[in-house]
């Protein structure tokens, strides 16, 4: 049960992170955003049982790590190897938004795009991880 929880919630931080980043583009709508999210919550079950196989010590850092590994990984298997699902490309974040000032950056280059995207989705699943363990 513990598994399809985690396949959940990596659909929905899948979800949040490729709608809600410019740089990254569904190619097929509906279907690419579930397909890719099913993938991405299966590779990020997979953190624990890879952190219990190689007898890791449970940590916070340990977890962090494996997490952020794994989403790096994912999402450049989607860029180099699957097509059709996702679409990648430069782009520019931060800048005005009425009286809030953020400052920008460039993502220069495709690799920074999917750099930046499985960052951003590691972290929301570290945050939902530990609000997760709070209760």
């Amino acid at each position: 049960m513990d598994f399809l929880y985690r396949l959940f919630i990596g659909i929905l931080i899948f979800a949040t992170v490729v709608l809600s980043t410019d740089g990254v583009a569904l190619d097929n709508g509906l279907y690419s955003l579930i397909l890719g999210g099913a993938g991405f919550g299966f590779v990020m079950g997979l953190a624990e049982f890879i952190i219990d196989y190689f007898r890791l010590k449970r940590s916070a850092g340990i977890y962090i790590l494996t997490s952020i590994i794994l989403s790096l990984l994912y999402f450049f298997i989607l860029k180099a190897l699957v097509y059709g699902i996702l679409d990648f490309h430069p782009v520019t974040i931060g800048g005005s938004f009425g009286p809030i000032v953020i400052p920008s950056f460039d993502l220069e280059t495709e690799t920074n795009t999917v750099v930046f995207v499985s960052l951003f989705a590691g972290i929301l699943i570290l945050i939902l991880d530990y609000l997760d363990k709070r209760k």
